[in-house]
C-alpha cells in the first residue's frame, strides 16, 4: 500500500510540474490586453513575436504588419480594439504581428538600440501625442512602407484624423486600408 501511495504522490507531483511548465509558456497577448479592457476574442488577429523573429521576417523579405505597443496605455488598448473590430468587419483571417514593448521602455539605451535595429523602426514610441505607446509598421518585402514612429508618419500620413492640424492616426481607417486595399495581405 505504501508503494501505491508513493506512486500516486509521484504522479500528482509530475502532473503539477507539467501543468506549471505549460502555463509559463511566455507572453499571452489575449490575457494581457483583455485584463486592461481591450475588446477582443480569444481567436483574434494578433500574434506575438520577439524582436529576433521580426528581424528574421525582414531578412526573409516578408510582407506583414507589426504593432509595437504596451497594454499599460489606455489609448493603445483602444487602438487594439479598433483594429480587431475592423478585422472582424472585413473578415480578415490573417495575422498582425505584435511585440509588447513594456520591457523595452525601461531597458538600457544599448538594449533599446538593439531592439530598434532588429525591428527596423526609428523609435518604439509613436509621434502621436495621444498614443505615444502604440507604433504600427508595415513591411513590404522586408522594407518599411509605413511607420507611425516617424514624425511624418512615413507612408501613413494619409490616415491622420480629419480634425484640423491633427497629428493623430485614425487606426480604424488605417486598419481597414491594410486589410482590404493594400497589397500587404492580398
Amino acid at each position: 500500500m505504501k508503494k501505491f501511495t508513493r506512486n500516486i504522490a509521484l504522479f500528482v507531483a509530475l502532473l503539477t510540474a507539467a501543468l506549471a511548465l505549460v502555463s509559463c509558456g511566455g507572453y499571452d497577448f489575449y490575457q494581457d490586453w483583455v485584463e486592461v479592457g481591450a475588446t477582443i476574442d480569444t481567436d483574434n488577429v494578433f500574434k506575438a513575436l520577439t524582436a529576433d523573429e521580426v528581424k528574421e521576417k525582414r531578412d526573409n523579405n516578408e510582407t506583414f504588419a507589426l504593432i509595437v505597443a504596451s497594454s499599460t496605455d489606455s489609448n493603445a488598448v483602444s487602438a487594439i480594439t479598433k483594429i480587431q473590430e475592423q478585422a472582424d468587419y472585413v473578415g480578415f483571417d490573417k495575422e498582425i504581428f505584435f511585440i509588447s514593448s513594456k520591457d523595452v521602455y525601461n531597458a538600457s539605451r544599448d538594449a533599446q538600440k538593439e531592439f530598434r535595429d532588429k525591428v527596423g523602426i526609428s523609435d518604439f514610441r509613436s509621434q502621436s501625442s495621444s498614443n505615444p505607446l502604440f507604433v504600427l509598421i508595415a513591411f513590404n518585402n522586408g522594407s518599411i512602407i509605413g511607420d507611425t514612429s516617424k514624425s511624418n508618419y512615413s507612408g501613413f500620413d494619409g490616415f491622420l484624423s480629419m480634425e484640423e492640424d491633427s497629428k493623430e492616426i485614425n487606426y480604424e481607417l488605417l486598419a481597414h486600408y491594410l486589410f482590404t486595399f493594400d497589397n500587404l495581405y492580398n
